[in-house]
């Protein structure tokens, strides 16, 4: 990507334009490199604008891949399930979701294998419906989307996002660090509290769509953590275990690389073969707290956003309807 020449001959100079000053400034994460700091946050500022000027948000994923891209490969229904849950965690798809729920008031009996292949279909035929009167970028992104991934699929051992190095957990093995403990945000299936859903990483895969799209996943080994005996322990401190022999008997292992957070797993030494998890903090970053009216006030990392089972939004949009 290019960098503006008036921002090199800035930071050429040494010292901050008066006219300027302000905003890169604010772009200052690293007092060691001022000028890298500025000329990165310039990079995700342009970025931004051109993911904002009418495209779908999930064609514009943050982060980088870590070493060469090696083709790799899906069965035929690993390639449905990772289609399904993109469409299912896209915003832009959301009132379609809704729209099939309303018209489709049968699908909602339907298994969740037969409703995916119900709705792909009956979403790509409604986009190229829509299509036909409207040649904007958000539909012709929609038109990518509807489509499905090709098979020509792409995988690395490792991507950077929201601050975090991640490898994949072959990969990691042949080193003395751990960067495949993966965290994801999620609900549970009795009600709608929020849940931790902890796993490792296996595979990072980066989908192509048509028109020269591409979406990348994480691909994880998900432990039981609706086990709260076998599978997952709390201590009085709030320290949570988890048992490294057990996993979630549900075949949902995609997640956007903007949903993962990182945590470490450390042998727990009261409870013979579990792992104590460890949440870290990401790189360059820190917490910010916000005090209003007297009220202290967390902000947490708006990059993070919450996983989407792929059942979660035909019950909720089913839900919404009674």
């Amino acid at each position: 990507m290019l960098v503006d020449r008036s921002l090199c001959q800035r930071l050429g100079k040494g010292s901050l334009d008066p006219r300027t000053q302000t905003t890169d400034r604010g772009l200052i994460y690293g007092p060691a490199c001022p000028e890298g700091c500025i000329v990165e946050g310039y990079i995700a500022i342009e970025c931004m604008t051109l993911c904002s000027s009418g495209g779908l948000s999930i064609f514009c994923q943050p982060g980088r891949t870590l070493g060469a891209k090696t083709p790799c490969e899906l069965e035929a229904d690993e390639l449905e399930q990772a289609h399904i849950y993109i469409l299912k965690n896209c915003d832009e798809v959301l009132p379609f979701l809704e729209e099939f729920a309303q018209t489709h008031e049968n699908a909602r009996h339907l298994s969740n294998a037969e409703w995916s292949q119900q709705f792909i279909e009956w979403f790509k035929d409604r986009v190229a419906q829509l299509h036909k009167g409207d040649d904007s970028r958000m539909i012709e992104d929609l038109m990518s989307l509807s489509r499905g991934p090709t098979q020509y699929l792409r995988c690395s051992n490792g991507y950077v996002v929201n601050g975090y190095r991640f490898h994949v957990e072959d990969y990691d093995k042949k080193l003395r660090t751990q960067n495949c403990g993966v965290v994801v945000l999620g609900e549970n299936d009795k009600d709608s509290e929020n849940l931790d859903y902890y796993g490792v990483l296996t595979d990072v895969i980066e989908l192509q769509f048509v028109m020269d799209k591409r979406v990348v996943l994480f691909r994880c080994n998900w432990f039981d953590v609706y086990d709260e005996i076998k599978g997952v322990k709390k201590d009085e401190y709030d320290f949570v275990s988890v048992n490294p022999g057990r996993f979630l008997k549900i075949n949902e292992p995609f997640v956007l690389v903007n949903q993962a957070s990182q945590v470490f797993y450390a042998n727990d030494n009261s409870n013979k073969g579990w792992q104590v998890v460890m949440k870290t903090q990401p790189r360059d970053s820190f917490e910010i707290i916000e005090q209003m009216n007297d009220d202290i006030i967390e902000l947490g990392s708006p990059s993070q956003k919450k996983r989407k089972r792929t059942n979660e939004v035909q019950d909720e949009t089913s839900q919404d309807r009674k």
